[in-house]
C-alpha cells in the first residue's frame, strides 16, 4: 500500500523536486537564463535606488510579477 507522505518529509520532497524544475529550466532554456540574470543585477539596483519601501517595491514586483 501506498503511504502519503506528510510533515517534514513531504516538504523536503518538495524543495528537492521545485529545485530539480529549476535546474531543468535553467540547463534547457535559454529565456530562463536571461531573466535571472537580469533580475540577479536590476533587482539589486532597484534595492539602491529606491530611498523608501514605497520606492522600493514597485521597482523590484515589476520583476517579480513576470
Amino acid at each position: 500500500m501506498n503511504q502519503k507522505r506528510t510533515g517534514m518529509t513531504r516538504l523536503i520532497k518538495a524543495t528537492g523536486y521545485s529545485f530539480a524544475g529549476l535546474r531543468a529550466a535553467w540547463i534547457c532554456e535559454a529565456a530562463f537564463r536571461q531573466e535571472a540574470l537580469a533580475a540577479a543585477v536590476l533587482v539589486p539596483v532597484g534595492i539602491y535606488l529606491g530611498q523608501t519601501s514605497a520606492e522600493r517595491a514597485p521597482l523590484i514586483v515589476v520583476f517579480v510579477e513576470q
